[in-house]
């Protein structure tokens, strides 16, 4: 990802949802296992809901962040 700060999807706040918090490391948990069950896990919430927010109207820049976590080089 070309920024420090990955893209969020702005949505009203839900304690219980995906947080600004959440997002960034479900992106940080995707990009170190490739895995949208495991990172959706890894922050409290389900691999349906990861492709929810995904497909979200305001989500283009957080559905290439995806991808991006996606094809980052595994450490060796």
């Amino acid at each position: 990802m070309p920024t420090d700060t990955p893209p969020l999807v702005p949505l009203r706040h839900r304690a219980d949802g995906w947080t600004p918090r959440r997002q960034c490391a479900f992106l940080l948990v995707l990009k170190q296992t490739r895995s949208v069950t495991r990172a959706a896990r890894a922050v409290g919430l389900s691999r349906a809901a990861a492709y929810r927010l995904r497909g979200h109207p305001a989500a283009h820049d957080f559905a290439i962040a995806w991808d991006a976590a996606m094809q980052w080089p595994r450490p060796s």
